[in-house]
């Protein structure tokens, strides 16, 4: 149903062969409502990017000048191109055969009650206590790598891919409102198919963590290839054409719900995703907030036949509630 209040399905043909830097879709209901469709190019910018803009022309809308933003685009003059990654493929941990998937998305909504539960236990007293969004990431991991050892019997490998937006992390951090696409994905190769989810989520935040100041800075440099992909590049060979990706995105507290064009707050954000993989990117998680700001929508995007297994997990039912209402989050 959200495919019908976009400008294109997000599969469409047409769609991948336009141009067109951003596309929008105005929906007006028999009762009054208002829905917004949105499409912004990958190739320019990143979700909160998107978010920005969406922002600032709500801003606009209620002529509220002070919370218009005027975005900085400077992150071609910070990672200036460099011609040899376009050699390197971004879906270099999917399966290169001719082998089609169809993709289905399921929504798991933690609140506020069962994310203070999941930080008890996931938490490890060598460690500090994690976030939210990192405790949920690590039980979706959990899950899904569960999920690749039923359906695979372990003979595929789940590779975790948490995605890391560098606006805050570059030294000194680049403004918030900078535009493009400015984050860097890690990876973690699990060899362990029943990980505790304490060692799991501190794996995920040490991942995370090692995308610092001093990192960002290697990637400006002439060696950014090497500092990418070098030191995990026999790793990648090993795995490329018997492994599972798992790619983990964020959009929390990055203003979601607060596009109000002068008739209140959204009662739902939400994004519209595909069913099948034009872009070679295939599985795919995104967080994003809740309305109350409390609690976390997970938005998953896996293989037909994995989210078959996935979303039956018992240990992840147990913290989040499978495709609720909007009204009810």
């Amino acid at each position: 149903m959200i495919h019908q209040l976009l400008p294109f399905h997000p599969n469409s043909e047409e769609l991948l062969s336009k141009t067109h830097l951003v596309m929008i879709q105005t929906n007006i209901f028999d009762c009054g409502g208002i829905a917004i469709g949105l499409y912004a190019s990958h190739k320019i910018v990143d979700g909160l990017s998107r978010l920005t803009f969406l922002n600032s022309w709500a801003a606009r809308a209620r002529n509220e000048s002070s919370k218009q933003v005027n975005p900085s685009f400077i992150s071609s003059s910070v990672f200036p191109p460099d011609p040899s990654l376009s050699t390197y493929s971004h879906s270099n941990f999917h399966n290169h055969t001719k082998e089609k998937h169809n993709f289905v998305t399921s929504r798991f909504v933690f609140d506020h009650s069962a994310l203070a539960l999941l930080k008890i236990k996931a938490a490890c007293s060598s460690t500090p206590i994690p976030s939210s969004i990192e405790v949920v990431m690590g039980l979706l991991s959990k899950s899904f790598i569960n999920t690749t050892k039923v359906k695979y019997g372990g003979n595929k490998t789940p590779v975790l891919a948490p995605v890391v937006d560098l606006r805050s992390r570059s030294s000194p951090p680049l403004p918030p409102h900078s535009f493009g696409n400015i984050f860097c994905k890690t990876t973690l190769f699990v060899d362990d198919f029943n990980p505790e989810l304490p060692l799991l989520v501190h794996q995920i935040s040490d991942a995370i963590a090692s995308i610092d100041g001093d990192f960002v800075e290697g990637i400006k440099g002439d060696d950014r290839l090497l500092k990418l992909i070098g030191p995990k590049k026999h790793l990648r060979e090993k795995y490329s054409y018997n492994a599972e990706s798992f790619p983990l995105s964020s959009v929390c507290r990055s203003g979601l719900y607060e596009a109000d064009f002068g008739w209140g707050k959204p009662i739902w954000a939400c994004l519209g995703s595909g069913d099948t993989d034009p872009y070679g990117v295939g599985n795919l998680v995104i967080l994003m907030d809740t309305r109350s700001g409390e609690g976390i929508e997970a938005w998953v995007t896996i293989k037909e036949e994995l989210m078959a297994i996935f979303e039956k997990n018992q240990e992840l039912l147990a913290f989040a509630s499978l495709n609720p209402s909007p009204l009810e989050i």
